[in-house]
């Protein structure tokens, strides 16, 4: 399995459309981020789905203007300010009568359309992108341990269960579970690491991401 490039690599080849290893591993990874972020922001399933196609051809058509210097962090900055705006384009298009008796659709886009919420907004994006990346990695790498130390670590790590309980549960010893908790963690954050620095200090801190 080759090592996902680095995020400035990918911006690079994102500007060539024909390369479709690099927009597979964008669309694998940042799909799901830009499902969720619209789903938070009063979007159903379906109006969701259409948010993720149409920020992809933003995307396509924009990437070649952004400035391949720039770090993860300006990148998901830029990546949300689309999102955001797809979202918005979306109430806004919506026929008056659907949207007449629905107050929380105007709440939503009040609050979209209120500057003072950019901030919530791009944590809301960092979060998400977080969790997402953090799947991603996960399913790459989970082949390489055995499927006891995956437990160990999945348990212990995501459920948030105390290394004692999943000892038990597993048949290992404490430091057995620990070791394997160690190791997998050490693995899934050079793999995260690879993709997106910027997520290791948050990631670093302690603070487990959502269970998928």
């Amino acid at each position: 399995m080759n090592a996902p490039d680095t995020r400035p690599s990918i911006l690079i080849r994102l500007r060539d459309h024909s390369d479709r290893e690099a927009w597979q591993q964008f669309v694998q990874v940042y799909r799901g981020v830009i499902r969720r972020v619209s789903i938070r922001y009063g979007l159903q399933e379906a109006d969701a789905s259409d948010i993720v196609q149409e920020v992809l051809i933003r995307v396509s058509k924009g990437i070649v203007g952004f400035d391949h210097d720039s770090n993860q962090a300006r990148f998901r900055t830029w990546l949300g300010q689309v999102i955001r705006s797809a979202i918005i384009d979306h109430h806004r298009r919506r026929p008056r009568e659907q949207a007449s008796g629905l107050t929380e659709v105007h709440d939503q886009l009040a609050q979209l359309t209120d500057m003072g919420d950019q901030q919530a907004f791009d944590r809301v994006m960092c979060h998400e992108s977080r969790n997402e990346i953090f799947r991603w990695a996960a399913g790459r790498i989970r082949g390489e341990f055995a499927e006891s130390s995956w437990m160990a670590f999945w348990k212990t790590s995501v459920e948030q269960q105390s290394v004692d309980t999943v000892a038990e549960q597993l048949g290992r010893s404490v430091g057995a579970v620990y070791t394997s908790r160690s190791r997998i963690m050490r693995r899934l954050r050079e793999e995260v690491q690879r993709f997106d620095e910027s997520l290791m200090p948050e990631d670093s801190s302690g603070e487990s991401p959502d269970e998928p």
